[in-house]
């Protein structure tokens, strides 16, 4: 593995791509998520996504929490 992505995404054109990051719940809520094509963004296109608040169940999981995701399933 080179550390690149397994698709290319470039600005300004739509692509649909699936990536997973397994996050622990106390550290995602208000996170924000930044994409760079580079480690130093500097002077880079780059997106920043926030998650927002993740509500979290007795068991300290989030509502939705699956063992195992199908990458089958169509995005």
């Amino acid at each position: 593995m080179n550390g690149l992505l397994p698709v290319a995404i470039d600005p300004g054109l739509p692509r649909k791509a699936r990536l997973i990051f397994e996050v622990r719940p106390d550290e995602a809520s208000d996170a924000t998520l930044l994409v760079s094509e580079k480690l130093v963004a500097a002077l880079d296109s780059q997106a920043e996504i926030a998650l927002g608040p993740v509500a979290v169940a007795a068991d300290g999981l989030p509502a939705g929490t699956v063992d195992m995701l199908d990458m089958a399933q169509p995005l």
